[in-house]
């Protein structure tokens, strides 16, 4: 059922996608409506009857590829005995997963999988292929058990030195190719006769079965594909060329000649335009069908450069009173890709790093190199109607909603854009104290166009008389003191909030070498992403800048959740610059006051080089855990950032939930013995040492941020700096995020 439900998806898109017909109708019986039989839709999938999915392919050059296998025989041929006794004990737990796997399918299934490989039919060698799929989900997430566990990561700790010498692996190429050269049999479902149904096209169209040709280049195919591909880019097929410039007239006007641009049959919409479509579809062909040809041709037409701005004539609103005939150009909103786009790109954020892996949308790539995550769809672009990822989509919803005003006017991602925005406005020659030169500005970068004299009249009178903005509550709120647990004064971190992170100017007294740091608190809950819990950092979170960080992993992370970690970032011996996350495999419990600690050798690159330590406080006769890790950095992690309590020193995400009622960093590694759960005496190792406790007792947060070290290494919140944000500052913060808000910056007129 599987196997059906994937070539008939692959067989419906096709047809809708390049043939402008849909074909699935014709799945059960022949078509109601157009002149499609049933036997034509089983006629189109045995085109890709033979179809197969392979991942071992590369995109790379021959050139990448021999120096990446002349790398991996070396790591190879120094790791062979330890991957050899590392196979070896995973073996058993391997048999077990590959069990399994395979014991819920059917008898009939399980025969197909243990019959040797010579012995398969082409379709058995197709469920043997989704059968192993499943099988290697299994094997993946198998794993040793008892003293074998024990010995098995000991071997992969020891793997893990050989680190340096393995390749990074090649990025791979989604590829679809053939089992073989000889295909599956096509059947009709219920079919009495049982017909082998042979590839072919559209009967009233083509009658007859299709002529396949062996591909000279490849010998295992079955020449299936490359036959429809043939067919379907004929400079004489009726459909394709009219099919594809149509949907480049429907993306350019927001409604293709033809409106229901995958439905060309009975069951559409008449074109509006007959010949024109025609004679763009000659063009297309004439032209070799240069999709770049096409879009110059329609961008430099005189229907394409009408404005939205006319007044309709009493003639237009009896005739044509939905603009179908295009009497003046449609008034229409940004794309969510391009609403996402627009806001970095007039902030100055948008990156123009081009291909490579795709990044996530709190990055400033492009969103067409984004990740979509189905069932966590980004918010900005899941509000402005972008395509869902399940579903094959002719035309996009246009829809204007609260929501969406909602999002741009509350959402913090937004906000930050129109921060970026004025600070990209004060930067402009002369306008750094000028209102008029950052009203012109601001009106260049969003609008590419002058103020009105009236604009420009409202704008100055805004900047210049705006009342002092009180942040947004989350900034100026105050903090909040609560009791711990183990008793005591706790600052309270609410789910990360920049408002609540204290933090410490960098100075020569910060660590720089060996460092150990201490916290005794409280967390509350994870991030549901992979963002970290972070508790304390000097560290800005770009990863090629030098920095480090002390945390707890989120449900997402691929160290797994709840893992106390460390994010070092520095040089290593060979003098590359480096980014590495040290994972303690310690499980910090949630709701549980706890002492957490990491004693950082820099020097030592062994597994002696980085010491975690974990107590749960709530039980007094619970041991101190602890867990060594080897690194890589040795030098040069120490940034120009400031040493942060409660997460990062920028960004909303990656901060604490919870209480933290002590935090101490000391410029040594120090032991055991040395830590707080063991000795509380005076240190001269001890570079700030905050236990929030107010003289008074009192619990507004006063005289709590003094460091008891004796460094003077004072916290300031992250709150006041923000909140001293000037007037006219935030008045030009708030200008730019009306910009950002306006039909003229959302729609295209």
């Amino acid at each position: 059922a599987q196997l059906n439900f994937i070539l008939d998806d692959i067989a419906i898109v096709t047809s809708d996608v390049f043939i402008g017909m849909s074909m699935g109708c014709a799945q059960c019986h022949d078509h109601k409506f157009d002149p499609i039989l049933r036997e034509d839709y089983f006629r189109l999938r045995a085109f890709f009857e033979a179809v197969i999915w392979r991942d071992e392919v590369v995109a790379t050059t021959k050139q990448q590829r021999s120096d990446y296998e002349a790398k991996l025989a070396a790591w190879e041929q120094q790791t062979a005995d330890i991957r050899r006794q590392i196979d070896e004990l995973a073996a058993p737990a391997n048999k077990k997963a590959t069990q399994s796997a395979v014991s819920p399918f059917t008898p009939a299934l399980q025969a197909v999988w243990n019959k040797p490989a010579d012995q398969r039919t082409p379709y058995e060698q197709q469920l043997h292929y989704l059968i192993w799929r499943q099988v290697e989900d299994k094997l993946s997430k198998a794993k040793p058990s008892g003293d074998s566990k024990k010995k098995w990561d000991k071997l992969n700790n020891e793997l893990k030195k050989y680190e340096k010498l393995k390749p990074p692996a090649l990025p791979s190429a989604m590829v679809a190719t053939d089992l073989g050269p000889v295909a599956p049999p096509t059947r009709i479902p219920k079919d009495r006769r049982k017909r082998n149904i042979d590839p072919g096209y559209i009967t009233v169209i083509a009658p007859g079965p299709a002529s396949i040709k062996k591909v000279e280049t490849a010998k295992n195919s079955t020449g299936r594909r490359t036959a429809l591909a043939n067919w379907i880019t004929r400079p004489d097929n009726p459909l394709t060329a009219r099919v594809m410039v149509n949907r480049i007239w429907h993306y350019h006007f927001g409604r293709g000649i033809v409106a229901t641009t995958s439905e060309f049959g009975k069951m559409g919409e008449q074109p509006t335009h007959p010949q024109l479509l025609d004679w763009l579809a000659s063009q297309f062909v004439e032209n070799g069908y240069s999709i770049k040809q096409m879009h110059r041709l329609i961008m430099t037409s005189s229907t394409y450069r009408q404005t939205s701005r006319v007044a309709p004539t009493h003639t237009a609103k009896m005739t044509d009173p939905f603009n179908r005939f295009l009497w003046r150009f449609h008034h229409r909103r940004l794309d969510a890709e391009q609403v996402r786009d627009a806001l970095l790109a007039v902030s100055g954020d948008l990156s123009d790093r081009a291909g490579g892996a795709s990044s996530t949308t709190t990055s400033t790539r492009r969103s067409v190199y984004t990740k979509v995550m189905r069932l966590t769809p980004d918010l900005l672009l899941n509000a402005f109607d972008v395509a869902d990822g399940l579903n094959s989509m002719p035309a996009r919803s246009t829809t204007t909603t609260a929501t969406q005003a909602l999002l741009l006017i509350n959402g913090d991602w937004v906000y930050d854009r129109a921060k970026a925005l004025a600070a990209r406005v004060q930067k402009a020659p002369g306008a750094s104290n000028d209102p008029a030169k950052q009203i012109d500005v601001a009106y260049q970068l969003v609008y590419s166009r002058q103020p009105t004299a009236e604009e420009r009249s409202l704008a100055l009178e805004f900047l210049t008389a705006s009342p002092a903005h009180p942040s947004k509550t989350k900034r100026s709120a105050q903090f909040a003191i609560k009791t711990f647990p183990n008793g005591g004064q706790a600052i309270n971190v609410r789910n990360g909030a920049l408002s609540d992170r204290f933090h410490v100017d960098d100075n020569a007294s910060l660590p720089s070498e060996n460092f150990t740091v201490e916290v005794i608190g409280q967390l509350n809950s994870l991030y549901p992403d992979a963002s970290v819990r972070v508790v304390a950092s000097q560290w800005t979170g770009n990863t090629k800048s030098p920095g480090w960080s002390f945390g707890v992993t989120s449900k997402k992370s691929r160290y797994q959740p709840r893992n106390l970690i460390l994010q070092l970032i520095g040089q290593t011996g060979d003098k590359k610059s480096t980014y590495e996350v040290i994972a303690s495999n310690l499980r910090a419990p949630l709701n549980k006051p706890l002492y957490l600690a990491v004693s950082v050798n820099v020097a030592d690159t062994s597994e002696k080089g980085i010491t975690f330590y974990m107590k749960d406080l709530s039980s007094p006769e619970a041991p101190i855990q602890s867990a060594r890790m080897p690194h890589k950095v040795i030098k040069d992690y120490k940034p120009n950032a400031p040493f942060t309590i409660g997460g990062r020193s920028a960004g909303n995400n990656h901060g604490w939930d919870g209480l933290i009622d002590e935090v101490r960093i000391s410029n040594a590694a120090l032991t055991r013995e040395q830590l707080l759960t063991n000795d509380r005496s005076p240190r001269k190792t001890t570079v700030g040492h905050w236990r929030f406790e107010s003289p008074s007792g009192g619990g507004t947060g006063g005289g709590i941020t003094e460091d008891e070290s004796g460094k003077n290494n004072h916290l300031t919140r992250i709150a006041d700096k923000i909140t001293k944000t000037s007037r006219q500052s935030q008045a030009l913060i708030d200008f730019c995020h009306a910009l950002l808000n306006s039909n003229e910056f959302l729609y295209v007129e």
